[in-house]
């Protein structure tokens, strides 16, 4: 089935797209001012590990 280009899906794409911009700005922007220290400790927690293991297995 060949995609096939019209006005409107050109239009969807480009607001997917911009929209993908926008929420990987944000999300980069978020992600600098979070304090990756703490985040890092609480990673390394082994509690939080096996916690995150137990929802996976769910």
């Amino acid at each position: 089935m060949p995609l096939k280009i019209t006005p409107a899906s050109f239009l969807i794409f480009i607001v997917l797209s911009f929209l993908y911009k926008t929420v990987w700005l944000w999300l980069s922007r978020i992600t600098q001012k979070l304090p990756w220290k703490i985040i890092k400790q609480l990673i390394m927690k082994p509690g939080l590990v096996l916690l995150i293991n137990k929802l996976l297995k769910n």
